[in-house]
């Protein structure tokens, strides 16, 4: 039993209407055996939380290293989760008591909130509670997923396509790193492909989206631009014939015949482009929904994020109208708006 003798007790209410009504036990950061209290009721979250120390109560809302602190936010990417409500947070009262008083009180109302959500929105996806669940443990996993969740909301709420695309990218990066036990991009990636190949029938959202897709909005995409960065010189080409060959969805391939194989049409001998038209000429009617949906996430959008985040391109802000890579941001943000989701439930 925790029998320390401060009792903290943290009330949030949110912008919300929900019938959920939850009672757990949850861990804490540093707490080893130790748990706290974690209620949800309708649109209401309480934590009950004992420590020995007296704790200055400003300190829980700034310092991010409190346990305290982490244990709000725990709760309320739990509470987004479990409900799909991205809403604003009214208030939040925080009171500790002694063996029976109230000692001391703290609260935040709305207009001094740092709010996540400037707006209500619901998500499109459903998140599996009982993955869900992982979140509030802490262990190495739960606080990559912790991470993964809290990008994926702040970029579903974002308009601007290169915003939500950074948000995104570091929401996949967190949960496929997670997922492969990999640090290394390269090595993670290709990790990711296997495992997502092994479960594509569960799939559910990303496989809903990529089977839409049709040949004429993948042949829109950057795919020249693609394999110049990819697969620049000749000492790429043996790479550049595996990677086509990796793929037998026809949207895919075709998209890159037809692009007459970019710069690497120029470094391949006759005998090595025959061969990859035999494939592609072998795959005309095939399709692979999660092929499409790994492609445009973990090769194409690597190609992209490695533009962003490296900047070799003019900011995407500073333009006149709107160009061709956003266009190819705002269908891979299609596809990885629900292959995180579903990532995240296999997690």
């Amino acid at each position: 039993m925790n029998t320390r003798s401060n009792r903290y007790e943290i009330r949030i209410l949110l912008d919300s209407h929900s019938k959920i009504t939850i009672n757990k036990s949850i861990p804490y950061l540093g707490g080893k055996s130790y748990t706290d209290d974690f209620q949800i009721k309708h649109n209401e979250i309480l934590l009950i939380c004992r420590r020995s120390a007296i704790i200055e109560l400003r300190d829980i809302f700034h310092n991010n290293n409190s346990s305290l602190n982490n244990q709000i936010i725990k709760s309320l990417l739990y509470y987004y989760g479990l409900t799909s409500s991205l809403c604003r947070i009214a208030s939040i009262i925080v009171k500790r008591f002694g063996s029976k008083n109230v000692l001391d009180k703290k609260s935040l109302e709305n207009e001094d909130i740092q709010q996540i959500f400037l707006t209500n929105k619901t998500l499109a996806y459903k998140i599996n509670p009982t993955q869900l669940d992982i979140i509030l443990d802490e262990t190495p996993k739960s606080h990559s997923l912790r991470n993964s969740l809290s990008h994926y909301f702040t970029g579903y709420v974002k308009d601007k396509s290169y915003e939500k695309f950074e948000k995104y990218w570091k929401s996949f990066n967190a949960i496929y790193k997670s997922i492969t036990g990999i640090q290394q991009d390269k090595g993670a990636l290709i990790n990711l492909r296997a495992f997502s190949v092994a479960r594509s029938n569960n799939m559910f959202f990303s496989n809903e989206i990529s089977k839409a897709l049709k040949d004429k909005e993948i042949q829109k995409l950057s795919i020249r631009s693609f394999i110049s960065k990819d697969f620049p010189t000749n000492s790429n080409t043996v790479d550049f014939i595996r990677f086509v060959k990796r793929y037998t969805d026809h949207r895919i391939l075709g998209s890159i015949k037809n692009r007459d194989y970019g710069i690497q049409k120029d470094f391949m001998t006759s005998q090595q482009s025959a061969d990859l038209d035999s494939h592609i000429s072998a795959n005309t009617s095939s399709k692979s929904n999660i092929e499409l949906t790994f492609f445009l996430t973990g090769k194409f959008g690597y190609a992209i994020r490695n533009q962003i985040f490296h900047a070799e391109k003019i900011d995407n802000e500073f333009r006149i109208s709107k160009t061709k890579s956003v266009k190819d941001i705002e269908l891979v943000n299609r596809v990885f708006s629900a292959y995180i989701i579903d990532l995240f439930n296999l997690s």
